[in-house]
């Protein structure tokens, strides 16, 4: 096994593309280049950045591995049947009952967010990582922990009424927290100082109070935590969702609208808002401007760099890539794929310009993500 530096410092992120054949490209982002990397480790699995410099990879035999893309290093971890909440509910069933389409589920949508966190001040040393995984087959969603060459998964007890409603973690070396935010926009976080109980406690209420008909909008939207030099950032993502190729197969609902579960839809990220969390006063503060920084978002925990650190890196922007918690939607697309919702977000000018303009990023299960490379 290669001997990775575990070093947790700013660095660029870089962004792993989809598979091509037996190979992917990784994009340097400050010098505007795509490196080929042959990863085996991610060949035909669904993928996932963890804010650090390991990508977490879930193949068909559900067996989960934590693998540095750049030295080919790769750590063990238990698999998804050593979780404590299993795919298949109380009775026993999935929702398919063909063993590959079964299989595919599990790789594809068991998992929903992967975080790697360092146990202790010296974190040269792989034993010391800690991995945090959001999973469980909708509806349900459950948070669960373990360390490289453990053979089963912890689980980290939810806060009464929220079992299933987490989406986004953060780790804040700082603080020694895991911060977990809901789908509302509700923060908790998790004390890494305490043994026991591994369980959440409740911090504040949601940064935005959503209209309650939010859900029938034509919008969908999408929290990220970032711990930024100090700070904690809610980073809230607005996606626009529109019908491009209608179904002949309809009907109408109980407001008269003429609607199908078979239109062929797009979507691109439209917007978004910043929030500042202020620690002394117990509340979120809507930010305007970003200043030098740059913030990273996506199928991965969010980021951020001090911009005017690296060449190539716009201030007051954010770097955004398609997120699998949009899933349900490109594959509603027409070649239902996911990766095309990519582009950097000027904050003060709420404009969006590319920055990736290559033919590797669409895929219908592990789509592109940031990863922080760290190397000897």
């Amino acid at each position: 096994m290669a001997k990775t530096s575990m070093k947790w410092r700013e660095n660029m992120p870089w962004l792993l593309l989809c598979e091509n054949k037996e190979s992917r490209n990784v994009f340097d982002l400050s010098n505007n280049k795509c490196y080929k990397f042959h990863i085996p480790d991610s060949f035909g699995k669904r993928c996932y950045g963890t804010g650090s410099g390991w990508i977490l990879s879930v193949g068909l035999d559900h067996h989960i591995h934590l693998f540095n893309p750049i030295t080919a290093a790769r750590l063990d971890l238990p698999s998804i049947h050593a979780l404590p909440h299993q795919p298949r509910g109380e009775d026993g069933e999935l929702p398919y009952e063909d063993p590959t389409i079964e299989n595919q589920l599990v790789r594809d949508e068991f998992i929903h967010d992967a975080l790697v966190a360092p146990q202790q001040d010296c974190n040269d040393d792989e034993s010391s990582l800690l991995v945090v995984v959001i999973y469980g087959l909708p509806p349900y969603n459950y948070i669960a922990v373990a360390k490289p060459g453990d053979s089963k998964w912890a689980h980290i007890e939810p806060i009464e009424g929220y079992i299933h409603e987490f989406a986004e973690a953060a780790y804040c070396p700082g603080l020694g927290l895991i911060l977990f935010m809901t789908y509302q926009g509700t923060l908790c976080f998790w004390d890494l100082r305490l043994n026991k109980p591994l369980a959440l406690q409740p911090y504040l209420p949601s940064p935005v109070c959503f209209p309650i008909d939010y859900l029938t909008t034509k919008y969908y939207r999408k929290f990220y935590l970032v711990e930024s030099f100090g700070n904690i950032l809610a980073v809230l993502r607005w996606v626009d969702v529109y019908v491009v190729q209608l179904s002949e197969d309809r009907f109408v609902d109980g407001m008269g609208n003429s609607v199908s579960y078979f239109d062929k839809l797009g979507y691109n990220t439209s917007y978004f808002e910043v929030y500042k969390l202020d620690i002394h006063a117990n509340k979120w503060i809507e930010m305007d401007d970003l200043e030098d920084l740059a913030l990273f978002v996506g199928n991965s925990p969010a980021s951020s760099v001090t911009a005017s650190s690296f060449k190539g890196c716009q201030g007051n922007s954010i770097y955004y890539t398609d997120d699998s918690g949009f899933e349900e939607t490109w594959k509603c697309t027409v070649d239902e794929l996911g990766g095309r919702d990519m582009g950097v977000y000027n904050f003060p000018e709420q404009t969006t310009l590319p920055f990736y303009s290559g033919d590797d990023s669409l895929s219908s299960y592990s789509v592109p993500l940031w990863f922080h490379p760290q190397i000897n």
